[in-house]
Formats: structure tokens, sequence, C-alpha cells
């Protein structure tokens, strides 16, 4: 990457030598989270972390890792899967938290692949609902890139900012 006249150019493919998995549930993918989180601002207590990726009452994983070369993270799609109430049925629901792309890598689309990624998972896994409360920073992608319903206008969900899943 160089700058030139305050822009940023990007010199090469933006996802250039970065791979794309799944969390797994084990100890060293919770520390590879944990670090992500923390070298962007987001401390996180270690035993709230183990309850909603590991211990959750789902007993599930969703959340999907972008890796850099190297091992870092450049972006992490993460929720907290759950069982909720739908139509009168107990379902498979995961509500989207702690995403976030590295400061490094922002701007390449990794936040919108992982998302894709992420609720493709989530639909093959039987999940009905990936919902969620963007802040003011992811707004707009969750929105205008995801196609997610504006508080109030989300018929399947009500009032949450939702993404339904095909079929469910």
């Amino acid at each position: 990457m160089r700058f030139s006249r305050g822009a940023i150019v990007r010199t090469m493919p933006p996802h250039a030598g970065i791979h794309f998995r799944s969390m797994e549930g084990n100890l060293a993918d919770l520390d590879l989270l944990a670090s992500c989180l923390s070298n962007n601002g987001v401390q996180r207590d270690r035993q709230q972390m183990q309850w909603q990726y590991l211990d959750n009452p789902a007993r599930r994983t969703l959340t999907d890792f972008a890796v850099a070369p190297g091992g870092r993270l450049a972006a992490v799609y993460a929720t907290l899967p759950m069982l909720m109430r739908i139509d009168g049925h107990v379902e498979l629901a995961a509500q989207s938290v702690d995403t976030m792309t590295d400061l490094a890598f922002r701007g390449s689309g990794l936040f919108v692949r992982l998302a894709k990624a992420t609720y493709e998972r989530a639909q093959a896994d039987g999940f009905r609902l990936v919902y969620g409360f963007p802040n003011q920073h992811s707004a707009h992608g969750f929105f205008d890139r995801l196609g997610w319903c504006r508080p109030g206008t989300c018929a399947a969900a009500g009032p949450t900012p939702a993404h339904p899943l095909p079929g469910a």
C-alpha cells in the first residue's frame, strides 16, 4: 500500500495472502479472537468470551475468520448462537457481536465477505435468523451492503435489525 495526495492506493489485491476459515471451538482460536479484539482496542473478559464462544447454551460456534499471512486475524465476523422461540418453535438463531476488521485491513471488503460466508454457513447449519444492533461504524455495512432490515421495517423479525435467512 502507498499513499498519494492523502489517499490510500492499494498496490496488491486486497485479499492477497488472506485465507478464510471458521472458528474452531477451542481455546487456541479463542485466544486468536481475543488478540484481534485487544489489538483493536476492545478488552473483553476471558470467562465471558469462553461462555459466549465455546460454552453458550446452543453449544454452537458460528464465527468466521479472515487470517492474514503469519496467522494474525485481519477480520472476524462473530456471533452468539442461541435458541430462540420463533413462530412457537424453538429454533437456532445468532446475534451478530464482536464483528470487526483490523485497522490495517479496513476498506478491503473483508467485512462483507465474512458476513456472507457466515450467513451461508448459518443457513446450512439450520439457523433461522441472524440479528444484531449495528453501531455507527458498521450500520452502513449491515443495512446498505448486506440488506439488513432497518429498525421497524423487518416484517419477519419485528422491530429488530435482522438478516432473515432464505428459506427460513
